[in-house]
């Protein structure tokens, strides 16, 4: 959750995500946050990611592929 507080709690991050995910202010709510995302069981090819640096390990930011409403027959990529 730490790693990903960094990313999400970055207010230059928070800009691009809002109104969805607002910037996440600690890392309890970032735990919680996560939590409901892993629960979420979309159909294939739907989900989340982390995107990390290879050689490090490097939590660097996300990817999301949903399915968009109202009738879920078209997908949304958010990086």
């Amino acid at each position: 959750a730490g790693a990903a507080l960094t990313v999400f709690g970055d207010e230059q991050v928070a800009r691009w995500l809002a109104p969805a995910v607002g910037r996440i202010p600690d890392v309890e709510t970032m735990r919680a946050l996560l939590a409901r995302w892993a629960g979420e069981r979309a159909a294939s090819p739907s989900g989340r990611w982390a995107v990390e640096v290879a050689e490090s390990g490097e939590l660097v930011g996300a990817v999301a592929l949903l399915p968009l409403p109202p009738d879920e027959g078209d997908l949304e990529i958010g990086w």
